[in-house]
């Protein structure tokens, strides 16, 4: 019986190069749907965040879909830990703490702040006991002060390979609303400059 050959239909680098690429350009994506996540506490847009973050680890996981030596495993985890943090899915985001604490380093983008960034996470999750009864709002029961407990800091050490800037979502808030009252330009004059 003559063995099925799959070779021809074996990506080539420059193939797994543009699939490594869409692996940063999803984590890009699941930056940005992250701080808007935490700046509104919106569930829809943590569930987006944790579907973009697991679509980039089912790309970086497989080793015929992208160059394994490139691919930033360490930041998929940890993003997917953040998304499911905010859906208060507490186990999960232990794991995948944990996963990308424990993951080799494999590019500069996927170096040692994400390592220090899940261990930070754990470290507050710890301190917090990983409550499992959200209080109002999508707040944890255990009043941190940080809105849910998230620590989004390494969030915007996302750069290209090529050492280029790569986007960085700000958060604005709009101050408070001001009340504009008339003023007559007689009252101006008179305690005027």
């Amino acid at each position: 019986m003559a063995s099925f050959d799959t070779s021809a239909f074996d990506l080539t680098p420059e193939e797994k190069h543009v699939a490594t690429g869409e692996i940063k350009s999803l984590l890009v994506r699941a930056t940005a749907v992250l701080a808007r996540a935490k700046a509104h506490r919106s569930t829809p847009d943590f569930a987006e965040a944790l579907a973009l973050a697991d679509e980039a680890l089912r790309i970086a996981l497989d080793p015929d879909a992208c160059d394994q030596s490139a691919a930033p495993l360490a930041t998929c985890h940890l993003y997917r830990g953040h998304a499911l943090r905010g859906l208060r899915r507490y186990a999960g985001a232990r794991e995948a703490y944990e996963a990308a604490a424990a993951a080799e380093p494999r590019t500069l983008t996927d170096g040692p702040a994400v390592a220090e960034a899940a261990v930070r996470q754990l470290q507050v999750q710890g301190r917090e006991d990983m409550p499992e009864a959200p209080g109002p709002r999508g707040t944890s029961s255990s009043n941190s002060g940080n809105r849910g407990g998230l620590d989004l800091r390494g969030l915007s050490r996302f750069d290209t390979e090529a050492g280029g800037d790569a986007y960085r979502p700000t958060v604005t808030r709009p101050g408070p609303a001001r009340r504009v009252t008339r003023v007559d330009p007689g009252e101006q004059k008179k305690g005027g400059t």
